[in-house]
């Protein structure tokens, strides 16, 4: 299922590559700003990956080189513009977090999605890594194959430690907890 939609995006992108490109933005617009409200989960997920569809697109386009058909200053300066407007927006709809921008989904968005244009218009390609940091590349290479597992299992490995953080810093309550009888 997952490979099916990871498929249809990615003929997507050479089908219609700007509005393709832009369609998360434009569902961010929408959604996130409150113009059309989905209530619940459901519209929490929607919101999520409107907020980081573009950036998972422009991942796509980058695959598929269509990022280095741009000249890197128009790429870069349209992405500095796309961030600013994203600042701007967070700045004239502050939440009672301040400047969080997971509170703010559309500068969320458009920050994210400058962001990872530049990124990836700068990405080296290292086949090994570089100098000092050459004596990390095993590590480096278990990591990024494993990826996936230490995406879905970081949250049980939090939350296993939760307990056990608790009682270091309260230890004579959990101590207490822990001698009395049933």
């Amino acid at each position: 299922m997952v490979r099916l939609r990871v498929t249809a995006a990615a003929l997507a992108v050479p089908a219609g590559p700007w509005p393709t490109l832009l369609a998360p933005l434009g569902l961010t617009a929408i959604v996130g700003t409150g113009l059309v409200t989905i209530p619940g989960e459901l519209g929490n997920a929607v919101r999520d990956f409107a907020v980081y569809g573009g950036c998972w697109i422009i991942g796509f386009a980058h695959h598929d080189g269509m990022l280095k058909k741009i000249p890197r200053y128009v790429s870069v300066s349209c992405a500095f513009l796309v961030m600013a407007f994203g600042l701007w927006w967070a700045s004239n709809h502050l939440g009672s977090s301040g400047w969080d921008l997971n509170d703010i989904p559309m500068a969320n968005a458009a920050w994210s999605f400058g962001f990872v244009v530049i990124l990836l218009q700068y990405s080296p390609s290292w086949s090994e890594l570089p100098g000092r940091l050459a004596n990390w590349d095993k590590m480096v290479t278990l990591s990024n194959n494993r990826a996936v597992t230490i995406y879905l299992w970081h949250n049980m490995l939090i939350m296993a430690t939760f307990p056990s953080s608790t009682c270091s810093t309260a230890s004579r309550s959990c101590r207490a907890r822990r001698r009395r009888p049933p």
